[in-house]
């Protein structure tokens, strides 16, 4: 690969350490098994910049906010998603998550107004709408305080809501169990994968692979179906489906996307994004129903008039304890929790000369756990996000939807949809962890609880102390 020594990174008084590891599998174990906790412990060991290796691949973890910020923003032209990704193409194909230069930039300005101000308003209403559908149901539940997965719940309701504001579709319960049958299994092999010294080709007849395929088929059925729907039907939307079916229609078929770039796109957007939103609102609703103090405080917020307007649900994301309280909660449990890069070309950071193929890792959820930048880390304060607190930070330490030209696109909108979900649930309803349900997180590919997150819900009248 082409060297080419680029402009210094300053490390100021960072070290690079090297803890040993084994013969031949170098640090392997790190990336097994509660890999954020074990990535957490290597920097708290070993500070924020240490050289871990795994077979013959060296990968330099970097937890300093300023040298992610050289890496992820000023010098990000020479940086590219590190080959350990490439496994998630298996199934989301080469859409705006994995792909690279042109091909990668052509398509995030193509899909970039699906996600602006106007679409994003317009969805609020969509999204506030699907919410109220569930919190009927939930009504009923409520008054046999009834018990509930509710990881699941949200899985679907933000699946319900991926759909209908980015494809104008809706599912049926088949296409939501297959959903929730494939894309966990799914992700978690494909984790995995991603750190194996010597992987089963997936073209093997293992009884995983033999599995993955199948539901890499069921998956493409379902979105291959709501593109065919689309185009037999004619209509001409403004949403994330209709932008992209422009594209691929333009020049009489000859455009920017053919059929299966259109389904490496719709398929990114609708797993990656519809899961992480979930998540947020799963570990956020978990964070309120341990600390009472601080759903209280947002109640108190949320049912001050005029908050809760059903012709403006949009209103709902500038409301400040409740940004704060989702702000903690992606602090503590950010769904993408870990990103990997690759040097294209060489670089030095400090006195290290660093060849080009080197691999980093960022991992927010140590990072937002580094006691410099976050007093008593482990604990839930949604204060900590106060403007004035905020301000003095460095911007990398915090960054849940990553950072530089890459940030998440759907940021705003993950962020609009939690508050709206959250928002009317928590004016509505006390939930609370049923006795003995402690969850953790599982670090698959997104940091996702490791059991069924079993809560009763309650009239938000009822008291909060039963559980």
């Amino acid at each position: 690969m082409q060297e080419r020594t680029l402009q210094s990174a300053p490390l100021g008084d960072l070290m690079l350490a090297a803890p040993q590891g084994l013969p031949l599998l170098g640090h392997i174990q790190v990336f097994r098994g509660a890999r954020h906790d074990k990535l957490l412990q290597i920097q708290r060991q070993y500070g924020d910049f240490v050289r871990l290796r795994v077979g013959g691949k060296t990968i330099y973890l970097v937890s300093d906010p300023g040298l992610i910020k050289y890496i992820v923003q000023e010098t990000h032209a020479n940086q590219m998603k590190a080959g350990g990704l490439a496994k998630l193409k298996s199934f989301l194909g080469n859409g705006l998550l994995l792909s690279n230069g042109e091909h990668w930039l052509r398509n995030r300005r193509l899909v970039q107004p699906a996600f602006g101000p106007r679409a994003l308003q317009a969805a609020s209403q969509t999204m506030a709408d699907c919410t109220r559908r569930w919190v009927e149901r939930w009504e009923r539940l409520a008054v046999a305080q009834t018990v509930v997965d509710v990881h699941r719940e949200m899985l679907e309701l933000s699946l319900e809501i991926a759909t209908q504001t980015l494809f104008s579709t809706s599912f049926d319960a088949h296409d939501v169990a297959t959903f929730e049958r494939c894309l966990p299994f799914m992700m978690r092999v494909v984790a995995r994968r991603m750190y194996m010294i010597v992987d089963v080709p997936e073209w093997f007849p293992t009884p995983r692979n033999l599995r993955f395929r199948r539901c890499a088929r069921a998956l493409d059925a379902i979105v291959y179906r709501i593109i065919d729907a689309r185009r037999r039907s004619g209509e001409k939307r403004d949403d994330l489906l209709g932008l992209l079916l422009a594209s691929a229609d333009d020049q009489g078929g000859g455009g920017q996307l053919d059929n299966r770039q259109l389904r490496d796109e719709v398929m990114t957007l609708l797993t990656a994004g519809h899961e992480t939103t979930a998540l947020l609102i799963s570990w956020t609703l978990y964070m309120l129903s341990r600390h009472p103090e601080v759903w209280e405080r947002l109640h108190a917020e949320l049912t001050t008039p005029p908050t809760l307007t059903a012709s403006h649900p949009e209103q709902l994301a500038t409301l400040p304890y409740l940004r704060s309280v989702l702000q903690e909660t992606l602090r503590l449990y950010p769904p993408a929790w870990v990103i990997r890069r690759q040097l294209i070309h060489g670089d030095r950071i400090g006195d290290q000369h660093l060849p080009g193929g080197t691999d980093f890792l960022f991992s927010s959820y140590v990072v937002h756990r580094h006691p410099q930048y976050w007093p008593n880390p482990e604990a839930f304060d949604p204060n900590r996000f106060s403007p004035d607190i905020t301000a003095s930070r460095p911007r990398y330490a915090y960054f849940p939807f990553g950072g530089g030209p890459r940030v998440c696109i759907g940021q705003h909108f993950g962020l609009m949809e939690a508050a709206i979900v959250v928002g009317m649930v928590a004016s509505r309803f006390r939930l609370n962890l049923v006795e003995g349900c402690e969850v953790l997180p599982e670090s698959s590919f997104t940091l996702r609880p490791d059991r069924p997150l079993q809560m009763r819900i309650s009239p938000q009248s009822a008291s909060a102390s039963g559980g």
